[in-house]
């Protein structure tokens, strides 16, 4: 048992089992309850969920156990950006991580107020604005330099030299 996440399209679904299994169904010791409202709570905080809905359903795979369920979309956070030819728009970090990589360089110097993070980790890293220093150092030398998250290794973007576009693999949070 524990908390269970999947996807459902872009939606994330939480689910928590309220019973316990293997012979709690008594509610004799429900001490776990609290360990998984407290996994449950954390993870909707780090992953800056909008809530969509929230209710219990019973699964009955091997007796009837009833969960609680928590749906919304993580990473629901939201800016503003204006360039010369787009009027002040708001855009949520969902959106923008469905941008192709091209129309993310074209864009995003112009989101205010955000933190840039790792697509993958979420942790925050430090730049100038203009993306040319990242944790006090210049990762586009000459060559094919890639920069690569320093928590987790995730190429974050590297050069190409030719005419596609560099990758993009950042997104943002609300700037803190």
């Amino acid at each position: 048992m524990g908390l269970g996440i999947h996807k459902d399209g872009s939606m994330t679904i939480y689910t928590v089992p309220l019973m316990g299994g293997e012979g709690d169904d008594k509610w004799e010791d429900n001490t776990w309850l609290t360990e998984h409202l407290h996994q449950l709570a954390r993870k909707i905080e780090e992953s800056h969920m909008n809530i969509i809905s929230i209710g219990t359903i019973t699964t009955n795979a091997t007796g009837a156990i009833p969960e609680l369920v928590v749906k919304g979309y993580e990473h629901y956070v939201e800016a503003y950006y204006e360039t010369k030819d787009t009027p002040l728009r708001l855009i949520r970090a969902v959106e923008f991580d469905k941008l192709s990589s091209r129309k993310k360089w074209d864009i995003w110097e112009h989101i205010a107020k955000v933190d840039w993070v790792c697509n993958r980790c979420h942790k925050a890293h430090k730049t100038d604005g203009t993306m040319d220093y990242w944790d006090g150092e210049k990762p586009f030398r000459a060559g094919m330099n890639t920069v690569q998250c320093g928590c987790c290794g995730n190429v974050l973007t590297h050069r190409t030299n030719g005419g596609q576009s560099n990758p993009f693999e950042w997104t943002f949070i609300n700037k803190k």
